[in-house]
């Protein structure tokens, strides 16, 4: 069993990321105080990520499992990061959308549909003439 013991000076933030991640990996986690660090977190993983750790460390890319899961730490922040993006993004457009729809500039979706058809049949029919 490979237990972690992770130091931070802001707890909350890390406490809440490996909470997140801890969660996605599915593995099981308890909090514990190291005598010589401020705070720590002790974390339990399973032998599936135990050894998906083992081997990032035995390829060389890592010389230690907490550099492992720093990395996954970061990398699980950026996608979060991204996803709220992409979020923010996609409500703004939706709302463009609504707008023009009410104001009469969209298209209905049979219309639509047609369109695409007859793009999709003008494709083909240039791909068929150019063999």
């Amino acid at each position: 069993m490979l237990v972690l013991f992770l130091c931070c000076s802001r707890a909350v933030l890390v406490r809440s990321l490996l909470v997140c991640i801890v969660t996605l990996l599915g593995c099981n986690y308890h909090y514990h105080r190291h005598p010589r660090l401020e705070e720590a977190m002790q974390i339990t993983l399973n032998q599936q990520q135990e050894q998906f750790i083992a081997a990032q460390l035995a390829s060389g890319n890592f010389t230690h499992a907490e550099e492992v899961v720093n990395l996954a730490l970061r990398l699980l922040e950026k996608s979060q990061a991204e996803h709220q993006e992409w979020m923010l993004e996609t409500r703004a457009k939706v709302e463009v959308a609504v707008a023009e729809m009410e104001r009469g500039e969209g298209l209905d979706g049979e219309t639509f549909v047609a369109e695409m058809l007859e793009r999709f049949q003008q494709a083909r029919r240039q791909q068929s003439e150019s063999v």
